[in-house]
């Protein structure tokens, strides 16, 4: 994976720092509505954090599938390629027993 110019936890982090004005979140919302909101959001950021730390171990194997399958491709075309060879020379082969009288 490229790698990212922004780290995706640091952006987390300051997007829960980043709440409403104290006066206006009070007016807004009551303590237990605060608490269950910022729960949940703990929530998920540690589902992202996890689902981040996830990526890290599985984006090697990943790649070396993603390798894999490209080299498959190429060797699928030699293997075609050498089956046409090989029906045309036995072709010819046939054709040469069958017409010409030696």
């Amino acid at each position: 994976m490229p790698d990212k110019d922004y780290n995706l936890a640091d952006m987390l982090e300051a997007s829960r720092k980043a709440d409403l004005p104290e006066d206006r979140r009070k007016a807004d919302l009551s303590e237990s509505e605060r608490d269950r909101i910022h729960q949940k959001l703990d929530e998920l950021r540690d589902m992202i954090r996890d689902h981040i730390e996830d990526e890290k171990q599985i984006a090697p194997a990943l790649n070396e599938l993603i390798a894999l399958w490209r080299a498959s491709k190429i060797i699928a075309v030699f293997i075609a390629g050498a089956a046409a060879l090989i029906s045309t020379t036995w072709a010819a082969v046939v054709w040469i027993k069958e017409h010409v009288r030696l």
